[in-house]
């Protein structure tokens, strides 16, 4: 027996690496993998691909349509969110930029005129970047922390769904998952299996035969004339 990858045909991408693939749609399975539709092929013909089982217990079929092997179906990807910090001597605080906090305060209903740094006064602070402070603004009769509401807003990834609710944000639990469609592999040969090795599945393929080799009376005509031409001149040897 030898054992080798299993041969999967296509590549596989992610929301990450391939932004701009078409919406997810959750009542498809998530495709990860594109087959290339061939010239003069329709999108409505038909693709059967051999695929391994989802359990590994062996191997099947599958058939779609071009419409749907030369397509992506990719979750949403919401990034984790980066909290930025200043210091100030060993004390730091969380800060966010200028554009950053007049948006939060804008869809909680501040004002951003009223935005101001609070750490205005003191120097030797140290920022993460040009405009990163401390922005506060007045809602309600206090001051409000921005870098608390936009951190709150991306608790579960950048752009992740919700609304605020006064100043608490509610997610909304948008579930954009489906089962994974399985990658096409390449031929097999009769009677392999898949095994287990270091905790990744492998093809495992029957050694092919030996070759069988046959001699002696034979009735190739090549080897008849050529034995043919040499009793001639054994003939012609005795002769002379």
């Amino acid at each position: 027996m030898s054992t080798r990858p299993i041969p999967y045909l296509y590549h596989q991408t992610s929301r990450t690496l391939t932004p701009n693939a078409p919406t997810f749609d959750p009542a498809q399975k998530t495709k990860s993998w594109v087959a290339p539709m061939p010239d003069g092929a329709q999108p409505t013909d038909l693709v059967t691909f051999n695929i391994v089982k989802d359990d590994y217990s062996g191997f099947a079929t599958m058939t779609l349509t071009w419409a749907i092997a030369s397509a992506l179906n990719l979750p949403d990807y919401f990034p984790p969110y980066k909290q930025l910090f200043g210091t100030f001597g060993q004390v730091s605080f969380p800060v966010v930029s200028k554009a950053e906090a007049e948006e939060v305060c804008k869809e909680v209903g501040g004002d951003p005129a009223t935005l101001q740094d609070s750490m205005a006064s003191l120097v030797a602070v140290v920022y993460p970047s040009a405009d990163a402070r401390l922005w506060t603004f007045n809602l309600s009769g206090g001051p409000i922390q921005a870098a608390g509401l936009v951190a709150q807003k991306n608790a579960n990834g950048v752009g992740a769904p919700g609304h605020w609710n006064g100043l608490t944000w509610v997610p909304e639990n948008k579930v954009e998952t489906s089962p994974n469609m399985p990658v096409p592999i390449g031929p097999v040969a009769p009677g392999s299996t898949l095994v287990m090795i270091n905790t990744v599945y492998m093809l495992q393929e029957p050694d092919a035969p030996a070759p069988v080799v046959t001699g002696g009376g034979g009735t190739d005509p090549n080897s008849a004339a050529i034995l043919a031409g040499v009793n001639k001149l054994l003939a012609f040897f005795r002769l002379v």
